[in-house]
């Protein structure tokens, strides 16, 4: 059992909290392991008069894993997960309790649990969602896919945007651009699977036709590598245990249904597998996982084909458990974005705007997390193997207005121009973590290189980097409107007010990139939506899009990305427009706060957990704002 000293003022009594039972199922003999185990003979911590006492030997916790032998590792790696609650208790806790951080739940989980349980959230670089729902929440029944009855179904995607889209944009012009087949491993595999994606580094199932990840038409024939029905798999060694002691899905095996570039003359081999060689012509769909849940924790879901189904090649449509799979549209993205011909391009952000359909088309943000909050700690674990980038050379910078550029649309815009003393702005913050600062640096750095490459009027927005001193605090301008649209009253407004630019101010979390940025306009200020506006501007000049919350914020969207989304919002319909009387100056840093949190309520959009404090930063500017 795992117990935790509380008190040893009167030792030899000690006090100790509830203790937690292990479980000792499948876990190796740990005698005969130099692992800081205490294997003396029994010892009377007691007077021996009191024979109630039963002795006991312990584990020490101060232990340098490093210092440990492989096999060492190994055993204390599950003896600390064997001490984890259930998820589900996880769950309740965080739920339940405030501040919603499991390392204040001391008396039942250690500090070394908590870190490898961080290890492995952290490290995890796939999104698995489940499709059946538990006995506490709804069934994303519209996701589940026909013809895999009896098993668990999970969404299940990985790998980076960019290769999203090389895998979308493969086969554009075929009726069928993809076809989808199973790939099935042991149980023990798809630890790596999910860190590091498919790949086939490693032998070991044999490769009788090639290189490449192999894929079976059937889910049968890739159950018998995964363990489906007993045993580890095919090409499972050694006896390990397969399942975590407090698992409530009490897991046997899990295959993968994959999407696949619809060539397979190009295969390493078609027959009887696809042997597909070219790992970017591969995306993961859905995982399947045989299980015995415990009584209550998963709901039953009847087994019904989907109304609106996704189009497959006849001639190649997989076989599940007894009948060929039909999968509901909604689960696949690529078909509809090859269809609406969204291709990766090299033009210009305005460009991309206008190929994309213009502002009336935005683009679609696929996101199924809810974006729980991650601790600075686990973005720790995430960047802590990266190399430190190097100082940059202390130069005197050349004037921002005679940078190159690629010459444009004609605009008014000049950089370089706008004076930030005279800004509202909120004080700087005093947070920050290393992980999130780099990821900043790096944004702000992408986001340097691509103004200098770009075209003013193409960019449609100017960031002034030398006036940047806090990476979790930008200020931006947002120009030349009229390369979306001549036409827009905002355009005219501007032009009326001898205006060149609006003004924004961008706040960051401390949990970058796992919760959106705060944006909210300075200058000037606009109409408000009851005044017959829109632009997504609210009342007190926050920016206020499902985007920028947590309902609708993706942890890997590029601020590239958010900075042209935004510039489309002001433009969409209804458009944005001034408020022309002018007479109230610059928004506070108060109103705008106020406003978000508005809106947040009235479209029923999820807070960024940390909110409230970060815009709480704003106390005791009034007289500040007063004299603007």
């Amino acid at each position: 059992m795992h117990c935790r000293v509380v008190n040893v003022t009167y030792y030899p009594t000690i006090s100790i909290d509830e203790p937690v039972v292990l479980s000792s199922t499948g876990v190796p003999n740990t005698s005969n392991v130099g692992m800081g185990s205490v294997n003396a003979r029994p010892r009377t911590i007691t007077p021996a008069t009191t024979p109630r006492w039963t002795p006991a030997s312990f584990t020490v916790y101060a232990q340098d894993f490093e210092q440990l032998d492989k096999a060492a590792k190994c055993i204390s790696i599950c003896k600390l997960l064997d001490t984890l609650p259930p998820v589900k208790a996880l769950q309740d806790y965080l739920a339940t309790k405030q501040p919603a951080d499991l390392k204040y739940w001391v008396e039942r989980i250690s500090p070394a649990a908590l870190s490898l349980l961080r290890w492995i959230i952290a490290s995890n670089r796939a999104c698995i969602m489940q499709v059946d729902g538990d006995s506490g929440g709804g069934v994303r029944g519209q996701e589940r896919l026909y013809g895999m009855k009896d098993f668990v179904q999970f969404r299940f995607a990985m790998g980076a945007p960019d290769k999203e889209q090389r895998f979308i944009t493969e086969r554009l012009k075929l009726e069928y651009p993809t076809i989808f087949a199973f790939h099935g491993s042991p149980l023990p595999n798809w630890h790596m699977i999910i860190r590091e994606g498919l790949h086939f580094k490693q032998i070991d199932h044999g490769r009788a036709y090639g290189d490449g990840v192999y894929h079976a038409k059937e889910a049968s024939t890739s159950g018998g590598y995964s363990g489906i029905n007993g045993g580890l798999g095919y090409g499972a060694k050694g006896t390990a245990r397969t399942a975590w002691a407090n698992s409530q899905l009490r897991i046997n095996s899990a295959i993968a249904l994959n999407e696949i570039v619809n060539a397979p003359a190009e295969f390493q081999s078609h027959n009887p597998f696809y042997v597909v060689q070219h790992l970017d012509w591969i995306q993961t769909r859905y995982l399947f996982v045989q299980c015995q849940p415990a009584e209550g924790t998963v709901r039953s879901v009847e087994e019904r084909k989907p109304t609106n189904a996704h189009p497959q090649d006849p001639q190649r449509t997989p076989t599940g458990v007894s009948n060929p799979i039909v999968i509901p549209a909604s689960a696949i993205t690529s078909r509809r974005t090859a269809s609406e011909g969204r291709a990766p391009t090299s033009q210009s952000p305005a460009k991309r705007i206008k190929g994309l359909g213009g502002f009336d088309d935005p683009i679609p943000i696929e996101d199924d997390s809810a974006s729980d909050v991650t601790d600075a700690e686990d973005l720790d674990i995430l960047f802590e193997e990266e190399d430190p980038e190097p100082e940059p050379v202390k130069t005197d910078p050349p004037s921002q207005t005679l940078t190159k550029r690629p010459k444009g649309a004609a605009t008014d815009f000049v950089p370089g121009t706008l004076d930030f003393t005279t800004l509202p702005i909120m004080p700087e913050p005093a947070y920050a973590n290393s992980a999130s600062t780099r990821r900043l640096m790096k944004e702000l750095a992408s986001l340097q290189k691509l103004q200098n490459a770009t075209a003013l009027s193409d960019l449609g927005w100017y960031l002034d980097a030398e006036q940047i001193s806090n990476p979790y605090q930008w200020i931006l301008e947002l120009h030349s409107f009229h390369v979306i649209d001549p036409q827009l009253p905002l355009v005219a407004d501007m032009r009326r007010q001898n205006l060149h630019s609006l003004v924004l101010e961008i706040r960051f979390n401390r949990d970058v990139p796992f919760t959106p940025p705060y944006v909210r306009v300075i200058r000037p200020r606009f109409l408000s939506f009851a005044q017959g506006a829109g632009g997504h501007i609210v009342q007190g000049g926050a920016m206020c899009m499902e985007l920028l919350t947590n309902t609708g914020w993706s942890s890997v969207s590029s601020m590239e990305s958010v900075l042209m989304q935004i510039r489309l919002a002001i433009a969409s319909q209804p458009p944005a427009r001034l408020d022309t009387a002018g007479a109230r100056g610059d928004y506070g840093t108060g109103e705008a706060a106020e406003g978000y949190l508005r809106a947040c309520r009235t479209h029923g959009w999820a807070v960024p957990p940390g909110f409230r404090e970060m815009a709480s930063a704003v106390s005791g500017m009034g007289s500040f704002q007063a004299g603007h």
